[in-house]
């Protein structure tokens, strides 16, 4: 709601820096000189800031809720029509609100012109009857402007909702959730599969390990059997050399034994 006061704040304030700017300009250029600033028009251009100042709050922020307070109950009203349910609660608490902040704004307004009246006839300025004026004017000007887009937003609202009907929307918006719903359970059942499939990664990186691990060792097995072969092989060979040479010997014997008988 301050939004709007502070940016109507700011274009009123460049608005008078212009204004002012082509003021001393104009003045340069023609050479008018302006009037002393005496202490009785210090106070009413002061007067004059301070009062308009407080005109564009009183102006947007009372007058902004209340209209936004209206919106907001005829949405709820929309609901109930349509057979939704809603908090009473908060219908009453949306009722008082637009209520109170009608009497705030317009309490404003009258309490605003009889404060800066008193002002004006105690210090006997003359800018402060103009803004009592307008304090009391704007209460008719802000709420027809704020009346009319309210009633063309409602209108649009209405329109809306004659293309879209609420019951269609509340369909769709349940149609929407549960296809949500479905989607949330389709992305955890792909997040398990995932994960399966990490560990069925890891389960088979781990199986290629081991089968290296087993031929390494088949390998060496198969070494040291073959190195075992061609040991025993080696001795196979070297007992019947020594079985052969001995085996002549016992032949050369009896060969001199019977050379001897026969002698």
């Amino acid at each position: 709601m301050f939004q709007r006061f502070f940016g109507a704040l700011s274009v009123t304030v460049a608005i008078g820096l212009i204004l002012l700017i082509v003021f001393a300009l104009t003045s340069w250029l023609t050479g008018w000189r302006a009037p002393a600033l005496t202490p009785s028009l210090a106070l009413d251009i002061g007067m004059g800031a301070v009062c308009f100042i407080w005109l564009l709050l009183i102006l947007t922020v009372p007058w902004d809720i209340h209209f936004q307070a209206r919106s907001v109950q005829f949405e709820l009203e929309r609901s109930l029509e349509a057979g939704i349910a809603i908090n009473p609660e908060r219908l009453a608490y949306v009722q008082r609100t637009q209520r109170t902040t009608l009497w705030v704004a317009l309490g404003l307004h009258v309490f605003s012109a009889a404060v800066i009246s008193g002002l004006s006839y105690f210090t006997r300025g003359s800018v402060g009857y103009w803004f009592a004026g307008f304090y009391l004017a704007t209460m008719a000007f802000r709420p027809v402007g704020a009346a009319y887009n309210y009633l063309h937003r409602k209108l649009m609202d209405i329109g809306e909702e004659a293309r879209f009907p609420r019951d269609d929307t509340l369909k769709l918006k349940t149609d929407l959730e549960q296809a949500r719903a479905h989607l949330e359970k389709i992305q955890r059942q792909l997040e398990q599969i995932n994960e399966q499939l990490v560990a069925l990664e890891a389960a088979d990186a781990k199986s290629h390990q081991d089968i290296l691990a087993l031929r390494q060792s088949v390998e060496r097995a198969e070494q040291s059997f073959k190195s075992r072969i061609a040991q025993m092989s080696d001795e196979i060979e070297r007992s019947l050399t020594r079985t052969f040479d001995q085996q002549d010997i016992v032949n050369g014997l009896r060969a001199f034994a019977r050379l001897v008988k026969s002698a």
